[in-house]
């Protein structure tokens, strides 16, 4: 009997804590929404790649694609070794 009378109050505190974590979360999001910092999205998932990502040759891209590549970062350069289907 003793142990059951722990589960309710246990899950209560757990709920607390989620919904705590989960309005931290959500006010961290209104403030970033509000800061602009969710702007640009398209330009801010290119900020951890540097020019040789953008512009080396994808071998699985259609014709399309890497020709889409070729006029936003200039003539594609061959893989290196290990990088991008660039065989040893």
């Amino acid at each position: 009997m003793a142990v059951e009378g722990l589960v309710f109050p246990s899950t209560l505190v757990l709920l607390i804590v989620v919904l705590a974590f989960m309005a931290g979360a959500l006010v961290f999001f209104i403030w970033a929404a509000r800061a602009g910092q969710l702007g640009d999205l398209d330009r801010q998932a290119m900020l951890p790649l540097d020019e040789r990502d953008l512009r080396v040759s994808h071998p699985w891209e259609t014709a399309e694609q890497a020709e889409a590549r070729r006029e936003a970062w200039g003539e594609p350069l061959p893989p290196e070794p290990g990088e991008w289907g660039g065989a040893e």
